[in-house]
């Protein structure tokens, strides 16, 4: 209803009403009539249909806020991507609407597919060594789906989930150690943005 009173504002040649009173009346009209307008309408939030020529910013973007939206690990304190003040390099996108991100920290390379303002990324797939590394027979596959939406060229809302597992005879103790149970998920909700 108010998207649709917006594009009723932005017309520019607004139908005449025999009215007495000045007051313009919301266009409730027939939804198939083409609204004739300069220019699209700024609703401020993103367009699932934005046009292809959209393109965001290139270069170090940086979270200003993130939240937690699942902990099936009990590893809150472990998480280190998507942290506020975490930066990531954006390449692209090119032609074909592929763009990378590098995230700082470990350097994770991501490939992503822009469709419009949202995007999601191939997972990437990694092994956490630390169990291994001192000693015990655990390895721990951790898979990281990334998928997101641009609100414009110098701001996006990144999802990440990120689906932990064991392999190894010392799973039990990691996980006791740990204070979790194989497999799991957690997700995180960041806000980022370039300067």
């Amino acid at each position: 209803m108010i998207l649709m009173h917006l594009v009723a504002c932005s017309a520019t040649s607004p139908q005449p009403t025999p009215q007495v009173d000045d007051t313009p009346e919301p266009v409730l009209e027939d939804s198939a009539q083409p609204v004739d307008s300069e220019e699209p309408t700024d609703t401020g939030q993103p367009s699932d249909t934005a046009t292809a020529d959209f393109e965001p910013d290139q270069g170090t973007w940086t979270v200003q806020s993130s939240q937690l939206t699942e902990d099936g690990c009990s590893l809150e304190d472990a998480v280190n991507r998507g942290e506020p003040g975490a930066t990531l390099v954006l390449d692209g996108p090119q032609p074909s609407g592929w763009f990378t991100m590098i995230f700082s920290g470990g350097g994770e390379l991501v490939d992503c597919e822009l469709n419009g303002r949202k995007y999601s990324c191939t997972p990437t797939q990694e092994v956490d060594s630390t169990a291994l590394d001192m000693g015990l027979d655990a390895a721990i596959p951790v898979e990281i789906e990334t998928v997101g939406v641009f609100g414009g060229e110098t701001s996006m809302t990144m999802n990440t989930r990120v689906l932990v597992d064991c392999e190894g005879k010392d799973c039990d103790l990691v996980a006791l150690l740990l204070g979790t149970s194989f497999p799991c998920t957690m997700g995180m909700e960041s806000d980022l943005v370039t300067p």
